[in-house]
């Protein structure tokens, strides 16, 4: 498991009590903000400590805007990224919090386990068992984590991602396997999560 739902604090502490009282949507999607481990910046992930005070960086990746949160039967699409359910609903205060490069070393460890389930006895990628993040090798991992670095220091933004989200209703389309999608969009710049969230998980 590396996403959390996560309720905006200054919303609430209790993310099911929100959604029972105060949304109705019959799909949502919370907003997605992929925590990224900054080489250059943090160290190695205390597993005993919160994320969000040791990994407070973050970059754009709506990829993982998921429609995870169901009131009514749909049918998602491989990662459950998409589904064939025609409305898109962004929460404005559920986070999907995505920790799969929250750290280096666990993310290497994870993905040699990982390859195991979708190679042949031969070290072939099967395919169709899995997306291409299961197929990437350790190089490729480090030399992606690295080139954040290259991309200048975290900045401060906004939590709100209005620009973005009015570019993923607009873009927001069907396509031919019936499945309802955005073009995803992800950025290498690195931005600093609000201190709200520091202890959040």
């Amino acid at each position: 498991m590396d996403e959390l739902i996560v309720l905006d604090p200054e919303v609430g502490h209790d993310p099911i009590a929100y959604l029972i009282e105060q949304t109705d949507a019959p799909v949502i999607s919370p907003f997605a903000i992929e925590v990224v481990h900054r080489l250059d910046l943090e160290a190695p992930l205390n597993p005993h400590q919160a994320v969000p005070s040791q990994k407070s960086l973050r970059r754009i990746n709506t990829w993982c805007c998921k429609p995870s949160i169901i009131r009514t039967p749909i049918r998602w699409s491989l990662g459950q990224h998409f589904s064939d359910h025609p409305q898109l609903h962004l929460s404005n205060a559920l986070y999907n919090f995505h920790l799969r490069f929250v750290d280096h070393d666990m993310l290497l460890e994870r993905q040699k386990k990982r390859f195991t389930h979708v190679a042949d006895p031969d070290c072939k990628v099967i395919k169709g068992v899995a997306g291409v993040g299961w197929h990437s090798d350790s190089q490729k991992i480090s030399a992606f984590l690295s080139s954040f670095a290259y991309h200048g220091p975290p900045q401060e933004g906004s939590f709100t991602f209005r620009p973005l989200r009015r570019r993923m209703h607009n873009d927001w389309h069907q396509t031919r396997s019936g499945f309802w999608k955005h073009s995803p969009v992800h950025r290498m710049t690195t931005y600093v999560i609000p201190e709200s969230f520091r202890q959040a998980f």
